[in-house]
C-alpha cells in the first residue's frame, strides 16, 4: 500500500466533490418522483413537491454555496486556473444553478405543492383530478429538472476529464 499525505487542499477537493453529490444527486431521482406519484398516488403530489422545496432550501442551496466557495479555494491554490477550461464550463453553470435554486425551482415547487393541494382538496375522499394548470406545470418543472441535471453532469465532466 502507497501512504498518501493528507494535506488541508486534497481535504478541500474531497468537501468539494461530497457537496455536488450531497447537493446535486437527489435531484436526479425528482422526475421519476414525479411521474410515479402522478400515476400512482397524487394525493402525495403536496407533501411530494413542498418536500422538493425544503431538500432545495435546506440541502440543495448550502451545498451548491460550498461547491463554489472549495471551487474558488481550489482554483486559487492548486495547479489549476480560472482561465482553465473545465473551470470556464463548470463555473457559469453552477452559478447559474445557484440562482435558479429559489427564483426559479423553489418558487415553482411552492406555487405546484399550492395547486396540488386545491386539486386534491377538491376531490375529497374520491380519486383527485389533477388540474390542466397542475400538469402542464409538473411537466415543465420535471422537465427544467432533467436539462438543469444534464448540465451538472457537463459540468462533472469537465471537471473530472479536464479536456
Amino acid at each position: 500500500m502507497i501512504a498518501g499525505i493528507i494535506t488541508f487542499y486534497w481535504t478541500v477537493v474531497f468537501v468539494h466533490v461530497m457537496a455536488v453529490v450531497v447537493g446535486f444527486g437527489p435531484t436526479f431521482v425528482y422526475p421519476i418522483m414525479l411521474g410515479g406519484t402522478r400515476r400512482l398516488d397524487p394525493r402525495m403530489l403536496p407533501s411530494l413537491l413542498a418536500t422538493m422545496d425544503r431538500i432545495g432550501k435546506t440541502v440543495i442551496g448550502p451545498a451548491s454555496i460550498l461547491i463554489l466557495i472549495t471551487g474558488i479555494y481550489l482554483v486559487s491554490d492548486g495547479p489549476f486556473d480560472f482561465d482553465s477550461e473545465f473551470v470556464q464550463v463548470a463555473m457559469p453553470i453552477l452559478i447559474v444553478l445557484i440562482f435558479a435554486g429559489p427564483l426559479w425551482f423553489g418558487r415553482t415547487e411552492a406555487k405546484l405543492a399550492e395547486l396540488a393541494a386545491r386539486d386534491v382538496a377538491a376531490f375529497g375522499d374520491g380519486d383527485p383530478s389533477l388540474s390542466p394548470e397542475l400538469e402542464a406545470g409538473l411537466t415543465k418543472l420535471s422537465a427544467t429538472i432533467r436539462i438543469a441535471n444534464l448540465a451538472v453532469l457537463v459540468a462533472l465532466f469537465f471537471m473530472t476529464v479536464k479536456p
